[in-house]
């Protein structure tokens, strides 16, 4: 069976809305050539519509394939799949003709848009997903209607009466919101997902990397997009000591800090729980990396992840969701006081050779005034204190000897410039020393009683081995721009993001991101603990799954009843309303002498006396019509109509013919 053009095209609606979002990940010319598909579907829209030949259809399913390969080089991943799944959709609306073509390309739709939650599960999506499932919906109840040959050809379902075509669809949508919470809340959840995703299919995110160049975490200070939410138990620690350690950097070329290889040997000795000082949850947004952040020194972390040797908290399995884990840290540990490994030493100490000849000189030269370790890292810190360095975002590349240049000649750096420069000058004078990155600091977000660390908190920061005390943490930055650890990075450079730094601005963002908290916490992050913790006030106790599911069928089976009943009364309600209405109407027949017999239907009624009648013969039809559709094909939205076609009612007889009134 064929379907009214005007269903096509809320089908077309449903498809344009699906995949608009996919369309920014796609690469532009791909982009382009399914717009011109759409568009050319959308005018060729007729009830009529006759469909490419076959043999043209395989052939551009043939090219929408190779242009999925050469968009991506693959059809294996997240991206390329769903890209695939997107042009496939598409290129089915050029035979999109029969009603069982519009329910398939309905259906494949709604599964499209939850795709989208593979890539991104920000609240901001939700309005965008509603829009589709009420869209999708509206589409469905159209074929339906078409199906049943409610709907002709002389129809006058269109865009211009979208709205009750909407309403009924955001009606059925909340009905089926009892029935989703059911789900949602009762549904036996795991503590891990039922599947994964491999890494190779990932998509980059910005954020930190396992290598820094000077350069690098300047780019992010202006991306303003959550990193992660922490939640204390108790008052937050002072802004100065919210160093949140993420990679630890080894190796040095001249120009790149890297991890090296043993950056995820697993250590044994951490500091014991009972020295704890921080308790606090994080919510880390997917970031594609093994890394997870916490202050020092881990003395409690989630399962399924470890502390290295150099205290990086790290997973076995990427981050490609939103992860909540509950830690505990010892700020006052130390770290290996009494003897550095040999290995641990040699990889803190080497440096690539012939380079920064001047650095390693001064440093030399420093080495043989100051022979006490502690003294000597003072001594560098005062240097950077008492000369003319500076903090800015506006800082040049470097060269082949890119401490030397910064350290003499340009002394304009971000952290990563002082912080480099930093451990080389500790290397040179015979001091173990490692660089470190992740986030300093954070903004305490009022409303929803967390700290909000964003990209644009990223720092890098240095740690020396001092004999007594292990690796101690040392942040040149602070001498240069003590503004950067006290208040933030935005306080620490005079950079002017125009409105974003208006304070009605900040503080509407910060609402806004408490509620993104609440989303990811009762949402995102319903995991098994969470829904055991909703249902021990109730006095459950510990439920098990095959008690959840015993509840779920239960309220399940009362919810359908309860609305079978409510949606049976409702019927009865609107169909004995049409019957009142529809003879109100007769009885403004009457005094017209036009009777309805009891052995007369409806439509035998309005075709007998539509002659009789001057003025109303057309808008009778439109009464029975709207008439018999509640009575007796249950079409409830009808209901408005008829009662406004029957208040306007008014007929009148109409005049007869001379030639009849000359023979009477």
């Amino acid at each position: 069976m064929t379907m009214n053009r005007h269903t096509s095209r809320w089908i077309l609606a449903a498809i344009a809305l699906a995949t608009l979002p996919h369309l920014a990940h796609m690469p532009i010319w791909l982009g382009l050539i399914l717009a011109l598909v759409f568009a050319w579907r959308w005018l060729k829209n007729s009830d009529n519509y006759q469909p490419p030949h076959i043999v043209a259809r395989v052939v551009i399913t043939i090219v929408g394939v190779a242009a999925v390969l050469m968009a991506h080089g693959t059809i294996i991943g997240r991206r390329a799949a769903t890209t695939l799944l997107t042009v496939m959709l598409v290129l089915k609306l050029l035979e999109l003709v029969k009603l069982r073509d519009g329910r398939l390309i309905v259906s494949t739709s709604f599964f499209l848009t939850a795709t989208y939650f593979l890539f991104n599960q920000d609240l901001i999506f939700l309005p965008w997903m509603l829009a589709c499932a009420i869209t999708g919906i509206a589409a469905l109840r159209l074929l339906q209607e078409n199906s049943l040959q409610l709907i002709t050809k002389d129809s006058s379902i269109d865009f211009k009466h979208i709205k009750p075509q909407l309403q009924t669809a955001g009606r059925l949508l909340l009905m089926a919101i009892p029935v989703t919470l059911a789900l949602f809340i009762f549904f036996p959840r795991l503590s891990t997902p039922l599947w994964g995703l491999p890494e190779y299919a990932l998509d980059g995110k910005s954020g930190l990397s396992d290598r820094m160049t000077p350069g690098r975490i300047q780019q992010m200070f202006l991306d303003d997009s959550p990193a992660f939410r922490a939640s204390f138990n108790g008052a937050p620690p002072p802004q100065g000591e919210l160093y949140w350690r993420g990679p630890v950097l080894w190796n040095f070329d001249g120009n790149t800090w890297t991890q090296g290889n043993m950056e995820h040997a697993e250590r044994h000795q951490i500091p014991p729980p009972r020295e704890a000082k921080w308790w606090y949850e994080v919510q880390l947004e997917p970031h594609e990396q093994h890394w997870l952040f916490a202050l020092d020194y881990p003395t409690r972390w989630p399962r399924g992840s470890f502390v290295t040797h150099d205290h990086q908290l790290v997973t076995r399995e990427p981050v490609t969701s939103l992860t909540r884990y509950e830690i505990s840290t010892a700020p006052d540990f130390k770290d290996l006081p009494n003897e550095l490994p040999f290995h641990s030493q040699y990889r803190a100490l080497r440096l690539p050779k012939e380079r920064n000849s001047r650095t390693t000189e001064m440093m030399l030269d420093w080495r043989a005034e100051y022979q006490d370790d502690q003294e000597l890292v003072q001594k560098t810190l005062n240097y950077f204190r008492e000369q003319e360095f500076f903090y800015s975002l506006e800082a040049p590349p470097l060269g082949i000897n890119g401490v030397d240049e910064f350290l003499f000649d340009l002394r304009v750096g971000y952290c990563e410039y002082y912080a480099s420069a930093f451990v080389v000058m500790m290397r040179a004078a015979d001091i173990p020393a490692r660089v470190v990155t992740g986030y300093l600091g954070g903004e305490y977000n009022s409303v929803g009683n967390y700290l909000l660390v964003r990209q644009s908190d990223a720092h890098a920061w240095a740690e020396v081995w001092l004999e007594g005390q292990g690796w101690t943490r040392v942040d040149p930055t602070a001498m240069v721009s003590p503004e950067r650890v006290e208040y933030g990075a935005s306080a620490a450079v005079d950079y002017n993001r125009g409105w974003q730094d208006w304070s009605w601005v900040r503080h509407f963002q910060t609402s806004i991101d408490a509620v993104r908290n609440l989303w990811n916490q009762w949402v995102l992050s319903f995991d098994s603990r969470r829904q055991q913790r909703l249902f021990n006030p109730l006095g459950f106790g510990q439920l098990k799954h095959q008690h959840l599911i015993i509840l779920l069928v239960v309220l399940l089976t009362a919810g359908g009843f309860i609305l079978h009943f409510l949606l049976q009364r409702q019927a009865l309600h609107n169909k004995e309303e049409a019957v009142r209405l529809y003879r109100r109407a007769l009885r403004r027949l009457k005094p017209l002498g036009l009777r309805k017999d009891s052995h007369e239907g409806p439509f035998e009624f309005a075709e007998r006396i539509q002659p009789h009648l001057s003025n109303a013969g057309a808008e009778w039809m439109l009464i029975t019509q709207d008439y018999y559709q509640i009575r007796y094909a249950g079409k409830n939205d009808r209901l408005e109509s008829l009662r406004q076609r029957c208040l306007r009612f008014r007929p009148k007889l109409a005049m007869e013919p001379e030639s009849k009134t000359a023979s009477v």
